[in-house]
């Protein structure tokens, strides 16, 4: 990853965190780089001896492998970083943890029985490869430092890893023996210079390594930390950070303190003028007090005025209450004499009510029954007179055509006779009419004109072979045709005048038992219609059969 301009460094020192300022050197290579990745293998606390956590301020993040029980704290600190709780050893898998509580930084892998103090336990925490920690977590991310303090596992971790692809800028290693400056660097070493690292410094508990690509990073481990890499330790930090504390406390103090006083000054102030106000105070309730014993003095007096009066007035009470009693006993006693008057007359009045009730229901339905037996008779009525004007034009078209499709069997076989005996008694009328005309010979005709002989031939003939054809008709056929004819007529009419005059005897009947009742039918206006309009279709029934009889024919 190519390391990218940081802005100008402010004039305040660097704060070195580390336990042997390895972050003062690694920040003399990296200061110029704004953005960075590192991994920590053993990173312990997150801000106790931590060579990450200057880093970590500036924006870089990277990843931090912990087993302990620190590790929560890290996990809670360092939250843009991938945080790993496990070991880094030569396998993958789980293996034995002995976290040391005396001394947190000397817990380590056990390989074997351990014969540390007391104070410490066994766990069982999970193993990885530093190979398997970048290809799950850092595959293709250039990392810029690789710090391993493993606390006698490095020969494990640098012998297992792929060096050829894992090729960190700066490498920080541990590499002495617990509390000495004794290298024991010597079983892998070689392993990473035969992979391209260069040694570049020892600072007396680590070693630092260059990758030979970066070279030119050699230049900053020239020279060992001092001053003039302008850092403050964060112990010292943290000192001066509590002694401005305690100064910043300390002028608080000062301050409240010399707002007591000020406060005390104001409060004993306040004193005085309480008590001057005590004093007035005190003249006060002196003068309250014989106020009080002159008021009491004559409270005592109006109790007495007030005993007096609440007797009188308890005595006019008790006279009052008694004849408020009697008078109120009196109205009582007036009052039950008119409700009981009262509610006899209400008893008397729901009496008649009920009754009169039940006779208007009574008549109601009689009134209701009646009027459903007069509108049934109307609609028989109407139903009869609509038969009768049916009929009626029945025997209109018998006496104008002579003709009846859905008559009885013996009239459909008088009809055709009756057809041509009008037939002929109309030819007959005609000639009759044309002879009883003045004679056309009694006119004078035109001068010069003489009539035809045919014509005259003919006028002479017709009306004597007219005048006895009907005389053969009235000696012959008359006598026989003229007594069918009646009998027809009396055949035809007489279920008609069968109903009628049940009809009339129906009406006749109604009218009675209204009569009887007292009421008259709503409908009375339309019987009275329907009987003149009956008594029409009579008529007229009687002379169309007359009609018939006769032979006549009507013109339409």
């Amino acid at each position: 990853m190519s390391v990218e301009a940081a802005p100008p460094r402010a004039a305040l020192a660097m704060i070195s965190f580390a336990q042997n300022r390895e972050d003062v050197l690694l920040d003399r290579v990296f200061k110029d780089a704004a953005t960075g990745f590192y991994i920590d293998i053993g990173a312990y606390h997150p801000t106790i001896g931590s060579v990450t956590k200057t880093f970590y301020d500036r924006g870089w993040s990277g990843i931090n492998v912990e087993p302990g029980a620190v590790f929560d704290d890290l996990a809670r600190e360092r939250p843009r970083d991938i945080n790993v709780r496990a070991v880094v050893v030569d396998r993958e898998g789980e293996v034995d943890f002995f976290e040391n509580s005396s001394d947190p930084g000397m817990s380590k892998v056990a390989e074997g029985p351990v014969t540390a103090d007391r104070e410490g336990r066994m766990l069982r925490v999970r193993a990885v490869t530093l190979d398997s920690l970048i290809a799950q977590h850092a595959t293709g991310q250039e990392i810029n430092f690789l710090k391993i303090d493993a606390e006698g596992s490095e020969a494990a971790i640098i012998g297992a890893a792929n060096w050829k692809l894992v090729r960190p800028q700066v490498l920080v290693i541990e590499a002495t023996a617990p509390w000495s400056n004794e290298l024991v660097n010597q079983n892998w070493e070689p392993t990473l210079l035969a992979n391209g690292f260069l040694r570049a410094y020892f600072d007396g508990v680590n070693v630092f390594y260059v990758r030979a690509e970066s070279e030119g990073l050699l230049r900053h481990f020239q020279a060992p930390v001092n001053v003039l890499d302008n850092y403050v330790p964060f112990e010292q930090w943290n000192l001066n950070a509590a002694v401005e504390q305690l100064a910043a406390e300390r002028t608080q103090i000062i301050a409240e303190r010399d707002q007591f006083f000020t406060e005390c000054d104001a409060q004993r102030q306040k004193s005085a003028e309480l008590q001057e106000r005590s004093v007035e105070l005190t003249a006060a309730i002196e003068q309250a007090e014989a106020e009080g014993e002159r008021l009491t003095a004559q409270a005592a007096v109006l109790s007495a005025q007030l005993a007096q009066e609440r007797e009188l007035a308890q005595a006019e009470a008790k006279r009052l209450v008694a004849a408020l009693s009697e008078q109120l006993m009196q109205q009582q006693e007036h009052a039950g004499a008119e409700a009981k008057r009262l509610a006899d007359l209400v008893v008397a009045l729901s009496e008649q009510l009920a009754q009169e009730r039940e006779l208007a229901e009574a008549e109601g339905k009689r009134l209701a029954d009646n009027t459903a037996a007069l509108s049934k008779q109307l609609a028989q009525q109407h139903s009869s007179l609509a038969l009768a004007t049916s009929r009626a034009s029945r025997y209109d078209r018998l006496v104008l055509e002579l003709r009846d499709d859905d008559g009885p069997r013996a009239l459909r076989s008088v009809l055709p006779l009756a057809r041509n005996v009008r037939r002929f008694h109309h030819v007959v009328g005609r000639d009759n009419s044309i002879r009883s005309t003045p004679a056309s010979s009694s006119v004078a005709p035109p001068t010069g004109v003489s009539p035809p002989s045919s014509s005259s031939t003919q006028s002479g003939l017709r009306p004597i072979v007219k005048k006895g054809v009907f005389g053969i008709y009235k000696a012959l056929f008359r006598p026989i045709v003229r007594p069918a004819m009646w009998r027809v007529r009396t055949f035809l009419l007489q279920p008609l005048f069968e109903r009628l005059d049940r009809q009339r005897s129906g009406e006749i009947g109604a009218l009675q038992g209204s009569a009887d009742i007292g009421v008259l039918p709503q409908g009375s206006a339309s019987i009275d219609a329907l009987r003149h309009e009956q008594a029409q279709l009579v008529k007229s029934l009687e002379t169309l059969a007359l009609t018939i009889a006769s032979n006549a024919q009507r013109e339409r």
